[in-house]
């Protein structure tokens, strides 16, 4: 049809193929498909592509949709339509964005679809009271829906939303709305938050792709992520961005997150508002993802200056890495997959580990950690890194059946570790497991592994019952003599004997060259790692002369 101002006065009807056109008025005017008069029957859409090439617009003309039919407009266009669009098929929004300005415009009963950069605005308040009107669903399939709302009272939006596989999409609804829409499919939503008061209300169950929330409120309360719909979103990696604050609306709630992350600057905090002393669980983890969450873990409610008790469950079988500082009170859980604590967790509450779950990192924890039969707490991350410590400071009960490991390494010369430092009284009655992946050449005989530190005045009790694996190799023994004392770990040869001996920590030391020549009563460093002949007298009067490296 081209740029054309045509003056026919009949209908124009598309039932395949495309239709470009540049102009578009309103009904009576003359325009690319004619100057037939706004009436539904004069502009059929039965299939096909309406391709608009022209730039912003209006018209007030409607039209009668019998099938799926697509309104690609040029991108960055808008085309505001006052008219009504009636019928049993549906409609895909293409490109650039229609500006609806009737409260009938949804008089189709198919499906809506926005894809590949198409929107719809909402443009006043009455109508983004109607919603999508007659249509069945929104299809988010790489557009955007975004609405016109008021400050005083609320719309209530009931649409059903389906997120496309492979697409990213975006939902921006006005401030003040409770959100009934249930929400499926597996594609990405970007919902951008005007404020604190719009309210999740309906099932997210059947959505298991990704909702990106993005704040974009200037409140002191930050852009609330309301949860009001009795379980939360369970199976879909929620991700924050901006001044993002999920919060829970129930009190006393237990709600679920299929994975967690989000940026600095975002919060995972409590539930209701005016509310003091009541508890908030989140269960985070069932998506199965890797997760990493550099945002704060509270006790907030929705309002400030109201606290409640904010629980932390990990489940499912991915990694949680917390990298903020989080602040929250209540008990820590982990029952499945690993929670990753690179950042710290600076309350009280006790951490439970349980079966098939682990607890890690290379930060630290305050609450007294306790590992059951089947858990387990490690340090460090993925990667071997000889500087990661793990702090515990509160402590350490290491029951029957539970597990702590350390990774060694030996590529080169040294031996090293990564190390969990004790700043509580601690019981050990578990097993020792020694990651020995980056252990490639052979571990000398009488030489050590740091693997544990302690905070001054701090005891451990208890007995390991195992070390994994059993033997540094075949002709190789643990001795875990020390462990307990300095944190050591030795390399022995099969068959050792201890010397016997009051004390293990010798009351002198006399240094000496691999030749004999004394060097005196200190450790000779020489800038690089050396070879070294140590004599250490014991309380007892015993003495133990060993060779060791120094670096």
């Amino acid at each position: 049809m081209g740029s054309a101002a045509h003056t026919y006065t009949g209908a124009t009807a598309l039932h395949s193929g495309v239709l470009r056109f540049a102009t578009l008025k309103n009904g009576g005017e003359n325009s690319s498909i004619g100057a037939s008069q706004e009436f539904a029957q004069n502009w059929i859409w039965d299939g096909g592509c309406w391709e608009y090439t022209g730039g912003n617009t209006s018209t007030n003309r409607s039209a009668k949709v019998y099938q799926n039919t697509i309104f690609n407009i040029s991108s960055g266009a808008t085309v505001t339509m006052t008219g009504t669009l009636e019928g049993t098929g549906g409609v895909t929004v293409k490109g650039g964005q229609i500006s609806v300005g009737s409260t009938s415009f949804f008089g189709y009963e198919g499906p809506t679809r926005l894809e590949n950069g198409g929107s719809i605005y909402l443009s006043t308040t009455e109508i983004s009271k109607v919603g999508l009107g007659k249509s069945s669903q929104l299809i988010l399939a790489g557009g955007k829906l975004s609405t016109k709302g008021e400050s005083n009272n609320y719309e209530t939006y009931s649409f059903p939303i389906h997120a496309e596989s492979g697409t990213y999409s975006y939902f921006a609804p006005n401030r003040n709305c409770s959100i009934n829409n249930v929400v499926t499919g597996d594609g990405i939503i970007e919902y951008q938050i005007p404020y604190v008061r719009e309210y999740i209300c309906k099932s997210w169950d059947g959505f298991t792709g990704k909702l990106i929330a993005r704040g974009m409120s200037s409140s002191s309360d930050g852009s609330q992520l309301m949860l009001y719909n009795g379980i939360g979103i369970p199976n879909a990696v929620v991700e924050l961005r901006g001044n993002t604050r999920v919060i829970c609306w129930k009190a006393a709630a237990t709600y679920y997150l299929g994975g967690l992350s989000g940026a600095s600057g975002t919060y995972l905090s409590g539930a209701s508002k005016n509310t003091r002393n009541t508890t908030m669980t989140w269960i985070v983890g069932g998506a199965n993802t890797d997760e990493t969450f550099w945002g704060v873990i509270d006790n907030r409610c929705s309002a400030a200056n109201y606290d409640c008790t904010t629980h932390i469950q990990k489940v499912g079988t991915g990694d949680w890495r917390l990298a903020g500082t989080s602040i929250y009170s209540g008990s820590t859980t982990v029952n499945g997959g690993r929670l990753v604590v690179n950042g710290s967790l600076t309350g009280n509450g006790a951490i439970a580990v349980n079966n098939g779950g682990t607890l890690c990192g290379k930060g630290s924890v305050k609450g007294r950690v306790t590992v059951n039969n089947g858990g387990k707490v490690a340090v460090g991350d993925t990667l071997f890194n000889k500087s990661d410590v793990f702090t515990l400071n509160g402590g350490l009960n290491l029951l029957n059946g539970g597990i702590i490991q350390v990774p060694l390494y030996r590529k080169q010369i040294l031996n090293n570790a990564a190390r969990i430092k004790f700043a509580a009284n601690s019981t050990l009655n578990g097993t020792l497991e020694l990651d020995m992946t980056d252990v490639t050449i052979d571990i000398p005989n009488n030489s050590s592994f740091t693997v544990f530190t302690f905070a001054p005045g701090v005891t451990l009790s208890g007995s390991i019952s195992a070390v994994e694996p059993a033997e540094p190799s075949e002709t190789q023994e643990w001795d875990l003599s020390e462990l307990f004392t300095t944190g050591k770990i030795y390399v022995r040869e099969k068959g050792y004997t201890a010397l016997p001996q009051v004390s293990v920590v010798p009351v002198s030391e006399q240094y000496f060259s691999l030749e004999g020549l004394p060097l005196g009563m200190e450790p000779p460093y020489t800038g690089s790692p050396a070879l070294f002949i140590v004599k250490k007298k014991y309380q007892d009067g015993s003495v133990r002369i060993e060779k060791v490296m120094v670096y």
